[in-house]
């Protein structure tokens, strides 16, 4: 699974500092950063543009990701909020997600 960009919510995201970058392991100086202002709108719109949507969890539901075939742009959601609590942000956002895997 290559990476080509990082998407980020603005509203529940540390701003970009020189901290976030040593923290990152130089991930930002390689890649492109894009921000949204609403995940889920966001994500919606991606799947009605032609992408697909994943995310990574520790769920019982998640599948091996070896197992699953990318054939479109694809966006994985990563992050503490996935799989960790049910709150309504986590709710929709694997309501747009086509499946759960396991990294």
């Amino acid at each position: 699974m290559g990476v080509s960009g990082i998407l980020a919510c603005s509203r529940n995201c540390a701003p970009l500092s020189a901290a976030v970058s040593k923290a990152s392991a130089g991930v930002l100086e390689v890649s492109e950063i894009h921000t949204c202002q609403n995940m889920v709108k966001t994500l919606t719109q991606a799947v009605a543009d032609g992408w697909d949507v994943l995310g990574a969890a520790a769920d019982m539901r998640a599948i091996e990701c070896r197992a699953v075939k990318l054939s479109k742009p694809t966006v994985l959601v990563l992050g503490e909020d996935v799989g960790s609590h049910m709150g309504t942000i986590l709710l929709n956002i694997l309501s747009v997600s086509r499946a759960l895997l396991t990294l």
